[in-house]
């Protein structure tokens, strides 16, 4: 009888707190990762709850991040709001960064931090297929980021076909001979887009 109570109890908790949820999502992030001396790209999943709350911003991460990973998502949350001229003071913001063994280094993931936090605020589906990196600056100027080439052979390994990148990031070093981003991501595959802000995907 009381393993019973017990089981009931628990299943009540976890049904409260899936109730708690206001929205969630996620977006691919193409993160650079760091093992020992040498970097590579990678793709990584952040995704996104929306609770009732006080604007407390909190992060997991499977496996570990830099601070300038979690100071970015907390400005992410932050432009979000105020781009979108929303009151967020009652609401919690959950994120979790789920990536391959290696620590996902840099803030080129605050832009894509906030598309999500945006889309979620506007009850938008993001497309599963597309992928994003860059930083986010005030007035929602997605900033520049580095390992871009790295970051498209990631994007191509793992089917995506639409990759968002910072505007004016338009060659990379591939093979000793320099070209275009979009013609290396047409080789790969993918659609690269060059973005000024948050507001261009979201349109």
């Amino acid at each position: 009888m009381r393993l019973i109570l017990i089981t009931l109890l628990l299943c009540a908790t976890a049904y409260a707190l899936e109730a708690d949820v206001i929205n969630q999502g996620n977006i691919t992030l193409l993160a650079l990762v760091e093992n020992g001396t040498s970097q590579s790209g990678s793709v990584a999943v952040l995704e996104l709850e929306i609770r009732p709350g006080k604007e407390r911003v909190y992060l997991e991460t499977y496996p570990l991040t830099k601070i300038t990973t979690q100071a970015s998502l907390r400005f992410a949350q932050q432009i979000a709001c105020k781009e979108l001229d929303i009151d967020c003071s009652k609401y919690d913001f959950l994120f979790t960064i789920r990536a391959f063994p290696g620590i996902v280094g840099g803030p080129s993931a605050g832009g894509a931090a906030t598309v999500l936090t945006s889309a979620l605020l506007l009850n938008k589906t993001l497309d599963p297929k597309m992928a994003m990196t860059g930083t986010i600056n005030s007035g929602g100027i997605i900033g520049p980021v580095g390992g871009l080439r790295h970051k498209l052979d990631a994007a191509s390994a793992a089917g995506i076909k639409t990759v968002y990148v910072p505007k004016g990031l338009r060659v990379v070093e591939f093979q000793n001979r320099t070209i275009g981003l979009v013609e290396y991501g047409g080789e790969l595959g993918l659609a690269v887009r060059e973005i000024d802000t948050i507001h261009e995907i979201l349109e």
